[in-house]
């Protein structure tokens, strides 16, 4: 309950200060973003970040640098480094999960014979799904490396992401036996979570 609560107020000062810059904009869907983002891992690193995946889970590595060596940071520097590292971390997964949702709805699309529905719509709808997903998000590793790199996973559980989006397009389209095939049978929220949980 208190690392939720404690991701929760990063996630809200991060959204809060950061959203007029559209180099840090989690909703672009420009490339470089992603590239930009891309985390070198160190060979030392543990299995956890070398691997970076969490069962039934949607997870995102965050970096922080530090300036002093390891063993010279003081508690409240740790802290500092960690929370940013997690800023971090919920950016790349908010990312994630927005642009996975705007892959399926796209996909979707393509299917229906008159969409009748804005792109803009689409994106609100896919940036809802991204932001109320993050809230259940938790802190599931931390490591800070020799050459002083604090790296930080954070995952949400994939059924809940699901969920949001199953919600979420019974509002946005017109439900009917398509909608129901691509999204809202059982059948249908095992291949949004396959598609979740593919890198």
């Amino acid at each position: 309950m208190k690392k939720t609560l404690f991701l929760s107020i990063i996630i809200t000062i991060f959204f809060s200060a950061c959203f007029s810059f559209q180099s840090l904009n989690p909703f672009s869907e420009e490339k470089e973003f992603g590239e930009k983002k891309e985390i070198e891992i160190p060979s030392n690193a543990p299995i956890w970040l070398e691997k970076r995946e969490v069962k039934n889970h949607i997870s995102a590595i965050g970096l922080s640098i530090t300036r002093k060596e390891k063993s010279n940071l003081s508690e409240k520097e740790f802290i500092f480094h960690k929370q940013k590292a997690l800023i971090s971390a919920s950016q790349n997964l908010t990312k994630k999960i927005y642009l996975k949702t705007l892959t399926l709805y796209k996909n979707y699309l393509e299917k229906l014979d008159n969409p009748n529905i804005y792109d803009k719509d689409l994106k609100k709808s896919a940036e809802h799904i991204a932001l109320k997903s993050l809230t259940y998000s938790k802190a599931t590793n931390h490591w800070l490396s020799d050459e002083n790199k604090f790296f930080v996973q954070i995952a949400v559980d994939s059924q809940l992401v699901a969920m949001e989006i199953q919600n979420k397009s019974k509002l946005l389209f017109k439900v009917n036996k398509t909608l129901y095939t691509e999204f809202l049978s059982n059948r249908a929220k095992e291949e949004i979570i396959k598609e979740l949980e593919n890198k």
